[in-house]
């Protein structure tokens, strides 16, 4: 586990589900962000479902917080995908606001 990638992923403002998503890929990437946990076992932490983490994975690399690099195995079958955190991508807003905070109030 990275404490930077933790860090950084905690400054990042987003929906719930979306926050969870990225502290479980926190959570298991190494010190330069690079991680390659399951969809399934994201799903698991994040207490959701596997199709609402391949939609908020596609989210955060169209926002530019990380990149996928999506592997396959010899036979032509997916394997696990290698997710790069942008650490250097500063804090997001939310969008939209009442995403973040109750009633679309930023501290």
């Amino acid at each position: 586990m990275s404490t930077e990638a933790s860090a950084w992923a905690w400054k990042q403002r987003l929906s719930p589900a979306s926050k969870l998503i990225l502290m479980a890929l926190a959570g298991a990437a190494d010190a330069v962000g690079i991680c390659w946990p399951r969809v399934r076992l994201i799903a698991e932490k994040a207490c959701t479902s596997p199709r609402t983490v391949q939609r908020v994975l596609k989210e955060l690399e169209v926002n530019g917080l990380l990149q996928i690099e999506r592997k396959y195995r010899k036979d032509g079958g997916q394997s696990s995908n290698v997710y790069r955190l942008n650490l250097a991508f500063p804090p997001s807003i939310c969008h939209p606001p009442t995403n973040c905070h109750r009633g679309g109030r930023h501290p």
